[in-house]
């Protein structure tokens, strides 16, 4: 058996596939514990009053790319 390294890293923003309008960040690498040695992750997503916890395997998220200056400065948007 060959081991390689885990796809996403800890604090990496994801996105649960079949569940789209959920995102979360990485916040822990459970290991090899999956069907056919798949890794395992834990993903903390926002809940109120408490966030929330779900655990999945990789082929279960995605990476969520990281927000450019015109997603978050409302100025660079007005002038485009």
């Amino acid at each position: 058996m060959q081991a390689t390294n885990p796809i996403f890293k800890l604090r990496d923003r994801v996105r649960v596939v079949r569940w789209p309008t959920v995102t979360g960040t990485v916040v822990a690498l459970r290991g090899r514990l999956g069907p056919n040695s798949e890794e395992v992750y834990r993903i903390r997503t926002r809940g109120k009053p408490n966030p929330a916890y779900v655990i999945v395997m990789e082929y279960q998220i995605e990476l969520v790319p990281p927000p450019t200056a015109t997603d978050t400065d409302p100025v660079a948007a007005e002038s485009k």
